[in-house]
């Protein structure tokens, strides 16, 4: 299951990385190297910022972070599906996890 779990990492890892091509049209730098050894070297207990914000109960940094390919894949006619669902779930666990508690 482990190995499996690498393999779905590693496909979807693989899948954003090809979604940099609008930051690299707009001019930005991509180490994709560093990217695979940042994946590869990161502690199984890690978490992202956005994780830390939302458990925090703080608004995540969504737009700074997803919004660039988002609206450089708009700009440049780039389909970029695997951010687009990413930027999706975490919008939908923040409002969940921040909508503030029924009467």
């Amino acid at each position: 299951m482990f190995t499996r779990a690498i393999a779905e990492l590693d496909r979807e890892l693989e899948q954003r990385t090809a979604e940099t091509a609008p930051a690299l049209l707009e001019g930005a730098q991509v180490d994709e190297k560093a990217l695979r050894e940042l994946q590869a070297g990161a502690p199984g207990g890690m978490r992202s910022s956005m994780q830390k914000d939302i458990a925090a109960g703080r608004r995540p940094e969504l737009d700074a972070i997803a919004g660039p390919i988002l609206r450089g894949g708009q700009r440049h006619g780039i389909p970029v599906p695997a951010t687009d669902e990413l930027a999706r779930l975490v919008e939908a666990r923040a409002s969940w996890q921040l909508a503030p508690a029924e009467a």
